[in-house]
Protein backbone atom coordinates (compact mmCIF):
# COMPACT_ATOMS: atom_id res chain seq x y z
CA UNK A 1 0.00 0.00 0.00
CA UNK A 2 1.43 2.92 -0.96
CA UNK A 3 1.81 5.80 1.72
CA UNK A 4 2.18 9.53 2.15
CA UNK A 5 2.31 12.00 -0.28
CA UNK A 6 1.92 10.40 -3.35
CA UNK A 7 -1.01 8.02 -1.83
CA UNK A 8 -3.47 11.41 -1.69
CA UNK A 9 -2.14 12.03 -5.23
CA UNK A 10 -4.47 10.16 -6.86
CA UNK A 11 -6.38 11.76 -9.57
CA UNK A 12 -9.67 11.83 -10.24
CA UNK A 13 -11.69 9.96 -13.24
CA UNK A 14 -12.59 13.25 -15.32
CA UNK A 15 -9.38 14.01 -14.95
CA UNK A 16 -7.83 11.10 -16.25
CA UNK A 17 -10.29 10.77 -18.91
CA UNK A 18 -9.69 14.37 -20.10
CA UNK A 19 -6.09 13.72 -20.06
CA UNK A 20 -6.20 10.25 -21.38
CA UNK A 21 -8.71 11.65 -24.31
CA UNK A 22 -6.36 14.20 -25.16
CA UNK A 23 -3.35 12.30 -25.28
CA UNK A 24 -5.18 9.90 -27.91
CA UNK A 25 -6.00 12.51 -29.87
CA UNK A 26 -1.95 13.89 -29.79
CA UNK A 27 -0.77 10.11 -30.47
CA UNK A 28 -3.65 9.66 -33.25
CA UNK A 29 -2.42 12.92 -34.61
CA UNK A 30 1.36 11.70 -35.10
CA UNK A 31 0.39 8.62 -35.71
CA UNK A 32 -1.56 10.04 -38.56
CA UNK A 33 -4.34 7.70 -37.80
CA UNK A 34 -7.90 8.12 -36.25
CA UNK A 35 -8.54 8.39 -32.54
CA UNK A 36 -10.35 5.26 -32.18
CA UNK A 37 -7.06 3.54 -33.86
CA UNK A 38 -5.23 4.09 -30.63
CA UNK A 39 -5.17 1.52 -28.12
CA UNK A 40 -4.10 2.91 -24.63
CA UNK A 41 -2.58 -0.20 -23.45
CA UNK A 42 0.02 -0.38 -27.20
CA UNK A 43 3.61 0.78 -26.67
CA UNK A 44 3.75 4.34 -27.84
CA UNK A 45 6.50 3.28 -30.20
CA UNK A 46 4.20 0.54 -31.85
CA UNK A 47 2.63 3.97 -33.19
CA UNK A 48 6.15 4.96 -34.73
CA UNK A 49 6.64 7.54 -31.65
CA UNK A 50 10.16 7.63 -31.56
CA UNK A 51 12.69 10.27 -31.26
CA UNK A 52 11.35 13.54 -33.03
CA UNK A 53 7.45 12.77 -31.97
CA UNK A 54 8.67 12.52 -28.25
CA UNK A 55 10.11 15.67 -28.24
CA UNK A 56 7.48 16.74 -30.23
CA UNK A 57 4.45 15.39 -27.80
CA UNK A 58 6.49 16.75 -24.58
CA UNK A 59 6.62 20.35 -26.43
CA UNK A 60 2.65 19.47 -26.49
CA UNK A 61 1.78 18.66 -23.18
CA UNK A 62 4.22 21.69 -22.24
CA UNK A 63 1.90 23.96 -23.82
CA UNK A 64 -1.36 22.35 -23.15
CA UNK A 65 -0.82 21.87 -19.59
CA UNK A 66 1.84 24.39 -18.82
CA UNK A 67 3.96 21.05 -17.32
CA UNK A 68 7.60 20.52 -18.81
CA UNK A 69 8.56 16.56 -18.98
CA UNK A 70 11.59 14.78 -19.63
CA UNK A 71 11.68 13.02 -22.83
CA UNK A 72 12.91 10.39 -21.50
CA UNK A 73 9.68 9.88 -19.68
CA UNK A 74 8.02 8.60 -22.07
CA UNK A 75 10.39 5.91 -22.81
CA UNK A 76 9.73 4.65 -19.25
CA UNK A 77 5.60 5.56 -19.08
CA UNK A 78 5.37 3.56 -22.73
CA UNK A 79 1.79 3.45 -23.31
CA UNK A 80 -0.92 6.37 -23.67
CA UNK A 81 -2.36 4.94 -20.51
CA UNK A 82 0.60 5.03 -17.98
CA UNK A 83 1.52 8.47 -19.00
CA UNK A 84 -1.87 9.59 -18.74
CA UNK A 85 -2.25 8.19 -15.22
CA UNK A 86 1.06 9.85 -14.19
CA UNK A 87 0.04 13.95 -15.69
CA UNK A 88 -2.83 13.46 -14.20
CA UNK A 89 -1.72 12.69 -10.78
CA UNK A 90 1.45 15.92 -11.52
CA UNK A 91 -1.40 17.78 -12.20
CA UNK A 92 -3.69 17.14 -9.35
CA UNK A 93 -0.17 17.72 -7.22
CA UNK A 94 0.36 21.52 -8.79
CA UNK A 95 -3.32 22.13 -7.73
CA UNK A 96 -3.44 21.00 -4.49
CA UNK A 97 0.13 22.89 -3.80
CA UNK A 98 -1.65 26.23 -5.53
CA UNK A 99 -4.60 25.50 -3.33
CA UNK A 100 -2.20 25.21 -0.30
CA UNK A 101 -0.03 27.55 -1.17
CA UNK A 102 -2.81 30.36 -2.17
CA UNK A 103 -1.54 30.12 -6.01
CA UNK A 104 -3.57 30.72 -8.96
CA UNK A 105 -3.07 29.24 -12.20
CA UNK A 106 -4.61 26.01 -14.35
CA UNK A 107 -7.13 25.14 -12.11
CA UNK A 108 -8.17 28.45 -10.71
Amino acid sequence: MTSGPQASMAPSTPLLEQVRGWLVRRVAYYAQCGAAEIDVEVPLAEYGLESVYTFSLCGDIADHFELAIDPTLIWDLTTVATLAHYLAAVLVQRRELGDTLGGKGLFR
